[in-house]
């Protein structure tokens, strides 16, 4: 019995001395990667009296090293009327830390951190990220958390007074488009051509009479001189044909493409005039 006794308390011993010497490491290894608050925890079990004096001490120092290191945040937030506030939830990191603030200070890893602050009556958020330096303490870091505007009353449909409503003439029906008689392009292409006839002789009768001068003037013949007045003649009455056909082609086009045209034939002395008026 004295004998299994014995070797429970040396199999108990040597298990807490190689767990003082994992804490003893691991606690190194978190203070490498600046893990300040788990570093914390693993030197506060290798510093036990249970563990060997040289673990033991090392430990209490490193200990006292890591606790000045450890920077230390004291959470607040206030309303818009600067106003301390205490039932607000708090998470660092996306973790929950508090549900009251209450002014303790937090101990934190070096770091950039993402703060969130919530009240639920009346519901307010904030958020807000927070570089915290190795071995700053007891800083204060707060928001103001301003009530959320409440959203704008519905409008509320309205029906319209019954009232005499005077009758609103119906619009003028639009008049027809009317369209150009075709008529008026065949008495249009018609003056051109007599003009170009006009034109012809007239240059040809102009060419002749030239020649005359210059070769048999004046004892040139009758019959070149009958041709060259048959030039002017047949000119003079291709323009005057023209000149109707392109007036009468004018007639027709304002007549066709009118709403109300009307002709009205003017007798003046030694012949007439034809007088078109409507609405064009």
């Amino acid at each position: 019995m004295t004998f299994l006794l014995l070797s429970t308390l040396l199999a108990a011993t040597s298990g807490d001395k190689q767990a003082c010497v994992a804490a003893y490491d691991k606690s190194q290894l978190l203070r490498r990667d600046h893990k300040l608050v788990e570093a914390k925890e693993q030197l506060a079990f290798c510093a036990r009296a249970e563990c060997p004096p040289l673990v033991r001490n090392d430990c209490t120092q490193w200990m006292s090293e890591v606790l000045a290191s450890t920077p230390t945040v004291v959470l607040a937030a206030r309303d818009a009327r600067g106003q301390d506030l205490v039932d607000v939830t708090v998470s660092i990191d996306g973790a929950k830390v508090t549900a009251r603030l209450d002014g303790t200070a937090f101990a934190l890893d070096p770091g950039v951190h993402q703060f969130r602050w919530e009240r639920t009556s009346p519901p307010a958020s904030a958020e807000l990220q927070v570089v915290v330096r190795e071995g700053e303490k007891n800083r204060v870091v707060g928001v103001t958390l301003a009530e959320s505007a409440p959203p704008p009353p519905a409008p509320v449909a309205q029906t319209p007074p019954v009232t005499e409503q005077t009758p609103v003439p119906a619009p003028a029906e639009a008049s027809p488009s009317r369209h150009a008689s075709p008529w008026a392009w065949v008495l249009g292409g018609v003056g051109i051509a007599f003009g170009g006839v006009a034109l012809f002789f007239d240059l040809n009768a102009s060419a002749k009479a030239v020649n005359l001068r210059n070769t048999c003037a004046p004892f040139c013949s009758q019959q070149d001189i009958t041709d060259v007045r048959n030039g002017y003649t047949v000119a003079w009455l291709g323009l005057g044909l023209g000149v109707l056909s392109i007036a009468g082609a004018t007639v027709v086009y304002f007549v066709s493409t009118s709403h109300a045209a009307q002709v009205t034939l003017a007798p003046l002395p030694g012949g007439g005039a034809a007088v078109v008026s409507g609405r064009f």
